[in-house]
């Protein structure tokens, strides 16, 4: 099943949709350049622990 997002915002990339399913159940995703954290919504819907980091604050902020 694929997860459902309802946080608003952009949906994950193709390329994560796609390539998600080879992180080991569990294990935590650190996404560098996180922004918005679209990728992190996605893994945590997936119920993976996520990081992230971005080097501008108004990014993570949004």
């Amino acid at each position: 099943m694929k997860p459902v997002h309802v946080h608003g915002g952009e949906s994950p990339s193709a390329w994560v949709q796609r390539w998600s399913h080879l992180v080991a159940p569990g294990a935590t995703v650190l996404d560098v350049a996180c922004g918005a954290g679209r990728h992190l919504r996605w893994f945590l819907d997936l119920k993976h622990p996520v990081v992230g980091v971005d080097r501008a604050p108004d990014a993570i902020d949004s």
